[in-house]
């Protein structure tokens, strides 16, 4: 009676266990089989940013081509049948050979920027302010541009930096390579709201037809939106009758430097993309025209 209470006992034991086994290795078996097809979507999603890589290094050569020795206009490229503003709005772009591909692109005209090595107290008032902040940032970057060792009351020279434990002194020289190069003067943490209005390509002069409005109206305290029109452009009879200060920084032309940033996605994965930034120099002057290149 015993025995056969033990057999039962065991039946009843073996019956669920057999069922929970049964059940993990058929979980395991769905575990393996997700896993294996997460496997194949990565390795394909992989392969397909390397196809949208290379294509991308085909429309920069075409869009390179194109830019070079297209028609400008004071606020505007013509490439094939697009017009493409040069004031950093985002565009939509079809190119015959990339079917399934979808292609935005910016273009900013190097003449809305200011040179990072060629900035004035008067402008950096003009886009900082004058608050005590400000006054550190504006004085110690000009300390940093000066030739002495002499530090403005706001601002700093060698003997800051080194009391300080920074292991640089100010260049005392124009000569910057970079324009984040700014970020390591003394309340450098101001850096961002004058990074947007500076770069290390630029000619020094605002093009009134593609620069923010705001920014010029900073610059000048003439607020120029009630003339610049969407379709026109303002001509140098026109920039003679506004009362501009610092006349000399203004034009009414793109320069020779263009600020680009393309991105190219599938139609039908927009999350697989490739974007490119660059600058290109379309003065001919250089045999390679393409500045700060990056791609991601």
């Amino acid at each position: 009676m015993i025995q056969n209470t033990k057999k039962d006992f065991r039946k009843a034991f073996v019956l669920p266990l057999s069922l929970a086994i049964s059940f993990i290795v058929f979980s395991f078996s769905v575990f393996l089989l997700k896993a294996t097809g997460l496997l194949i979507d990565i390795r394909e999603a992989m392969k397909k940013k390397v196809d949208l890589t290379a294509e991308m290094y085909s429309f920069i050569n075409y869009l390179n081509y194109n830019l070079l020795t297209a028609t400008y206009d004071c606020k505007s490229v013509y490439i094939d049948n697009y017009r493409i503003p040069l004031n950093g709005k985002q565009e939509k772009i079809k190119w015959p050979y990339l079917k399934d591909i979808e292609i935005t692109i910016e273009i900013r005209d190097g003449n809305t920027f200011l040179l990072s090595r060629g900035l004035t107290e008067e402008v950096l008032r003009s886009i900082l302010g004058e608050d005590e902040k400000s006054l550190s940032f504006i004085q110690s970057i000009l300390d940093w541009f000066d030739k002495n060792d002499a530090s403005r009351p706001y601002g700093a020279e060698c003997e800051y930096y080194k009391n300080n434990g920074y292991s640089f002194c100010p260049r005392n020289s124009r000569a910057i390579q970079y324009k984040d190069e700014l970020k390591d003067v003394k309340a450098g943490y101001l850096f961002s709201r004058l990074s947007d209005y500076i770069s290390d390509y630029s000619e020094n002069k605002i093009n009134l037809n593609t620069a923010n409005v705001n920014f010029i109206k900073s610059l000048s305290g003439v607020d120029i939106s009630f003339f610049r029109k969407e379709n026109e452009c303002i001509s140098w009879k026109q920039l003679d009758d506004l009362p501009l200060r610092n006349r000399e920084i203004f034009t009414v032309v793109p320069g020779k430097y263009l600020h680009i940033f393309v991105c190219l996605n599938y139609k039908s994965n927009p999350y697989i993309k490739v974007c490119s930034s660059y600058v290109l120099d379309r003065s001919m002057d250089h045999n390679v025209p393409i500045r700060e290149f990056s791609i991601r």
